[in-house]
């Protein structure tokens, strides 16, 4: 399929990297802290406490993942807590999965956040192998991509991004026409990691350099307050 060329709203709209890094997201400490103890979870409990959690925090606190397997269960807790916010109650679903086989699960999140720093196909893989399958039950690419994402601890050159249906509403806007917006395949999701880095490319200048993850801030935001909007259940981010 022929490249899609940057949008013309593009470079006016991408916003200094240091917002996304600080983006703030209020989340429930004490909900986390009482589910995972309950199920005995690996990685828990959460290292930050504070109901505010950025991007920056996420990384400060699971650097290592692709080394550590529990480093890389505590990866998802905080991933999931930053993406579900003050709404994180689907996620009981998800530690009781990753609880009822830590050894199986912990390795797939540590393959995962290993190949997440080279190749975003096979690390998508690792979670979510076919269309509408997931290798952790419950675990939907929404939230897998986001895993994936803080996997690459803060790295402006990260492959991997955030990919969920309101980035995937915004991709068909520009031009995108087939991406559904959800159960996208492993070179689905190697096909939009590789557009947003060669847009963020594009999109450089000698003045300013535009990163990956600037690009998906961008596309999630651009059409904030439109009534078409989709949401994934449980989603803040």
């Amino acid at each position: 399929m022929t490249e899609i060329p940057v949008p013309h709203d593009a470079a006016a709209g991408i916003r200094d990297r240091t917002c996304l890094i600080h983006q703030k997201i209020t989340i429930e400490p004490s909900w986390w802290a009482a589910k995972l103890a309950q199920y005995n979870a690996p990685g828990g409990p959460l290292q930050h406490t504070d109901r505010h959690l950025t991007r920056a925090n996420v990384w400060t606190h699971t650097r290592g993942a692709a080394n550590d397997e529990l480093v890389a269960a505590r990866l998802l807790w905080h991933a999931l807590a930053w993406g579900t916010g003050t709404r994180p109650r689907h996620c009981r679903r998800r530690i009781r999965s990753v609880a009822a086989d830590p050894a199986a699960t912990l390795a797939t999140l540590q393959r995962a956040a290993a190949l997440a720093a080279t190749d975003p196909e096979a690390a998508y893989a690792q979670l979510h192998p076919h269309r509408h399958r997931s290798r952790i039950r419950g675990l939907g690419p929404a939230f897998g991509t986001k895993f994936l994402y803080f996997a690459g601890g803060g790295n402006p050159d990260h492959p991997c991004l955030i990919l969920d249906a309101r980035v995937a509403t915004a991709l068909r806007r520009r031009g995108w026409k087939t991406i559904p917006n959800g159960g996208w395949g492993p070179d689905t999701y190697a096909r939009y990691c590789n557009l947003a880095a060669n847009w963020a490319t594009e999109l450089t200048t000698t003045a300013q350099t535009t990163t990956p993850d600037q690009v998906e801030y961008w596309l999630f935001n651009t059409d904030r307050g439109s009534a078409q909007l989709p949401q994934t259940p449980g989603q803040v981010r």
